[in-house]
């Protein structure tokens, strides 16, 4: 667990390198790719937080659903405002954070929509490991 604690006291504003603490964190289900990154668009400014409660739920869910976390997984929060549905802004948000993952980073990315009860609304990518 000391891992989620480098990565919410880093500025979330910035990516975040979760590298070497993430190795120990096994995946229940070897069979399902690994996580290597989560981007967050938001509409509006988030405070550090709800960043940080944020990133801690898209994890938990991940690992619940047996997901494991790569070695180098990133964590990258960005405010879009209108642009986050802009398909265009969103896939060069993707290249440019995801960027040292692969050409084919798009394939393996995931999109999620979420809400914080009373604030912000936006969306949530995941970038999955080759399988």
């Amino acid at each position: 667990m000391k891992f989620f604690h480098k990565l919410f006291k880093e500025d979330a504003t910035q990516k975040t390198s979760v590298s070497k603490e993430v190795t120990k964190v096994e995946s229940p289900n070897p069979m399902l790719p690994k996580v290597q990154g989560i981007l967050v668009l938001s509409r509006h400014p988030m405070g550090q937080p709800a960043v940080s409660a944020l990133f801690q739920q898209i994890l938990d869910a991940q690992k619940l659903q047996g997901h494991g976390f790569a070695e180098g997984c990133v964590a990258h929060h960005m405010v879009a405002d209108q642009s986050i549905d802009d398909q265009t802004y969103v896939a060069g948000a993707i290249l440019r954070v995801f960027s040292s993952f692969g050409e084919d980073v798009l394939n393996r990315t995931k999109k999620f929509p979420y809400q914080i009860p009373g604030g912000d609304s936006g969306k949530f990518f995941v970038l999955y490991d080759r399988r």
